[in-house]
């Protein structure tokens, strides 16, 4: 039976503005939204931040702000568990790269990420001379 549930992630996603950056690019990012659950269809419950695929609207997983971290929710059923246990570690991956771009500018590097060509993410900070 399909069902939405909380996912087990090991990044705590306590920065609104990181996580929309990470979600950026990989999907529509709606804020106030539904999930969808396999043979349900929507569910009555809001999320406040949902990432929803741009290829198949189904897709979809939440955060909703408890305690101070946002914690994801997704379907974890057939196809859509299968992109949202793809997409959840690529956002954990680029929400620790903008983390650390964030610390290195506050240290006043010059920084930019640079996406590889696997979807990786590159973190380049150059210390600012004096």
């Amino acid at each position: 039976m399909s069902h939405i549930v909380r996912a087990r992630v090991a990044v705590a996603y306590t920065d609104l503005e990181l996580l929309k950056q990470a979600l950026s690019g990989l999907g529509n990012v709606y804020q106030n939204e539904k999930l969808y659950r396999i043979g349900f269809g929507l569910t009555s419950e809001r999320y406040e931040l949902v990432l929803i695929d741009a290829r198949n609207t189904e897709n979809r997983l939440g955060f909703n702000l408890e305690n101070g971290v946002y914690n994801m929710f997704v379907e974890d059923y057939g196809s859509s568990g299968v992109w949202t246990r793809d997409v959840s570690g690529k956002i954990a991956d680029r929400y620790l790269a903008h983390h650390y771009a964030k610390q290195l500018k506050a240290e006043n590097y010059n920084v930019s990420i640079v996406s590889q060509g696997d979807g990786t993410l590159e973190v380049i900070a150059e210390e600012v001379v004096w």
